[in-house]
C-alpha cells in the first residue's frame, strides 16, 4: 500500500501550470478532497470504479492526511501543505506534490499523467450480491463477461486484460488476450464455453461445474488437449499468475440480485476473486 501511495505522490511532483487557475486561499483549499479521475496515454478511469478510494484532507493548521483504501485494506499518511506562488504544495513521506485549482477541482499533471481531486467522492463500484436460485432455469441462456472483482478491485474487461498482462510470465504472449473466450451458453445440464461442453449440476441454489481432471493435470492443461480450447487455455494460463494453481478446485456459479451470475473463486482467505456475467445487450 505504501508503494502505491508513493507512486501516486511521485506522479504529482513537478506539475505543469494549468491555464485559467482559480486563486487559492486557506478557505478555498482546506477540507476533504477525493481522487475522482486519473488519465495517462489517452486512457481515463475512475479509481472509485475499481474499488479504490484516495482521500486528501487539508486541515486549517497546515497539516494534511493522505488516505487510501482498497477493499478492507487502508492506510493513512500524515503530511503538511502550504500555498506557494506555483500552487498548492502537499508534502507526505517527504515527497512534495503541487496542485492547481481548476473548475473547483485540484489538478496535478506531470509526464503525461493527470490526477483530479474533487470535493465529491466518486461512486464506489461493487459486485452484485448473491442470492439462492430457485431452479436451474435462472442460469440458462447466453452470458458475456461483464466485470471481475480481484482482491477488492472491481474491473471491466479492459482493466482486467491489462492486469492479466502485468501478472503474466515474460514468456506468455498477452497481446491477444481476449476475455470474450469466457462468454458462454448455459443449457440444461451443461455449459458451452470456448467450443467445449462442461457438465453442470444444480445444487443448493447454485450451478456446480462437474469438472473431472486426470490426476496432476490442471484446468488450462486440460483445455489445451481439446479442439477449440487453445484460446481459453492461454487466458487461464495468464490468469494463473493471479489465481495460482486451479487444479483440484470446485467451481459453482451463483445467481445475483440484479439477474446476472457470478463465479466466485476463493484460494485463501486473502485471495478471493469473482467473475461476473450478464446477458448480452439487445
Amino acid at each position: 500500500m505504501k508503494k502505491v501511495l508513493a507512486i501516486v505522490l511521485a506522479a504529482m511532483m513537478v506539475c505543469l501550470m494549468v491555464p485559467a487557475m482559480a486563486e487559492m486561499t486557506t478557505e478555498v483549499v482546506t477540507g476533504t478532497w477525493y481522487l475522482v479521475e486519473m488519465s495517462s496515454g489517452g486512457q481515463t478511469f475512475s479509481p472509485s470504479l475499481m474499488g479504490m478510494e484516495m482521500v486528501m484532507i487539508l486541515n486549517e493548521d497546515g497539516t494534511a492526511i493522505m488516505s487510501q483504501s482498497m477493499g478492507e485494506t487502508s492506510e493513512d499518511i500524515e503530511g503538511s501543505w502550504t500555498i506557494e506562488e506555483d500552487g498548492l504544495t502537499v508534502t507526505a513521506n517527504d515527497s512534495p506534490a503541487v496542485f492547481q485549482m481548476v473548475d473547483d477541482t485540484l489538478v496535478a499533471e506531470e509526464s503525461g499523467m493527470t490526477m483530479v481531486f474533487s470535493r465529491e467522492a466518486g461512486e464506489v463500484a461493487t459486485m452484485p450480491a448473491a442470492v439462492a436460485a430457485e431452479s436451474e432455469d435462472a442460469f440458462l441462456g447466453d452470458w458475456v463477461f461483464s466485470k471481475a472483482e480481484i482482491m477488492g478491485m472491481v474491473m471491466d474487461a479492459n482493466m482486467l486484460t491489462a492486469m492479466l498482462g502485468a501478472f503474466s510470465s515474460e514468456e506468455a504472449d498477452t497481446s491477444a488476450l481476449d476475455l470474450s473466450v469466457l462468454n458462454m451458453t448455459i443449457e440444461s445440464g451443461k455449459i458451452v464455453m470456448a467450443g467445449q461442453e462442461v457438465p453442470t449440476a444444480f445444487e443448493d441454489g447454485m450451478l456446480k461445474l462437474q469438472i473431472e481432471l486426470p490426476e496432476g493435470e490442471d484446468v488450462s492443461a486440460a483445455l489445451e488437449n481439446v479442439e477449440g480450447g487453445e484460446e481459453a487455455a492461454d487466458l487461464l494460463g495468464s490468469m494463473s499468475g493471479i489465481l495460482g494453481d486451479l487444479s483440484g478446485m470446485e467451481f459453482s456459479f451463483v445467481l445475483c440480485e440484479d439477474g446476472s451470475i457470478s463465479l466466485p473463486i476463493s484460494i485463501t482467505e486473502d485471495y478471493a476473486f469473482t467473475f461476473n456475467f450478464a446477458h448480452p445487450a439487445e
